[in-house]
């Protein structure tokens, strides 16, 4: 299971009001989606590459209709 990471924003966070430091944030649709994935490592694992497969339904680049990571 993964959690969808969570919208960041920029913030400025002043130290002694001489020192400035900024957090930049990124906004995402998947902000605290729950995400549960399928890994089978086979009987020849480290050989060959485990397969992984998304159980929740998700649009994402590299992820087929049926949920399996290419």
């Amino acid at each position: 299971m993964i959690i969808g990471p969570s919208r960041v924003r920029l913030h400025h966070i002043y130290i002694k009001n001489s020192y400035k430091c900024s957090i930049y944030s990124f906004q995402t649709p998947y902000e605290g989606r729950i995400y549960t994935l399928k890994v089978h490592c086979g009987d020849r694992y480290p050989e060959e590459v485990p397969t992984v497969r998304f159980q929740t339904r998700i649009n994402l680049t590299g992820v087929a209709a049926n949920g399996s990571v290419s």
